[in-house]
């Protein structure tokens, strides 16, 4: 599949659907020492591929405003498993404005496709929802099933070029749904 960087925006952040974890899952916060959690998960998710490049990417993105990530950075976990995903509920430019964005979600592949990403996006869109009015979040057409789970949020396509429609056009293939 032809890799194509996507955009999705969340028009209005105090809509959106609610998912409790399921029994022996919980949300919670980032707390000291979370960066292996995070790096771990990111790897096997498939974000990075290794550690190294993953602990580069925390100590340039995160570390230096380390006191923002509780509340912020949110972990998965499985009452036997411990930390098994991972997303944070963070901050960027877009379109003029400061708005809220859904950054670095990641679940490790054994707990992939059993709808846990839901209850870990739901907990970040509600800590978006308490200081933005809307949201964003950035892809690419290889994370279809990511793509999937944002429209059902409440997100829709950001459109500003052909590139873009092409990647759309994949992903509305692979889908097999109408998205523009």
């Amino acid at each position: 599949m032809h890799d194509i960087p996507l955009t999705l925006v969340h028009p209005d952040l105090s809509r959106r659907p609610a998912y409790a974890c399921p029994h022996g899952y919980r949300v919670r916060s980032f707390t000291d020492g979370d960066e292996d959690a995070w790096v771990r998960i990111e790897v096997l998710a498939g974000a990075f591929p290794d550690e190294t490049k993953a602990r580069r990417q925390f100590a340039t993105e995160f570390a230096p405003v380390r006191e923002r990530l509780p509340g912020r950075m949110l972990f998965l976990e499985h009452v036997d498993a411990g930390a098994i995903g991972t997303t944070t509920a963070w901050e960027g430019e877009f379109a003029g404005e400061l708005r809220g964005r859904i950054h670095w979600v990641g679940i490790v592949p054994e707990y992939q496709g059993r709808g846990l990403a839901k209850p870990l996006l739901s907990a970040a869109m509600d800590r978006l929802a308490a200081d933005y009015a809307r949201g964003y979040v950035t892809t690419e057409t290889i994370s279809y099933r990511g793509i999937n789970l944002y429209l059902g949020f409440g997100f829709v396509p950001w459109v500003e070029s052909d590139l873009d429609r092409e990647g759309w056009a994949i992903v509305e293939e692979v889908l097999g749904r109408r998205i523009l």
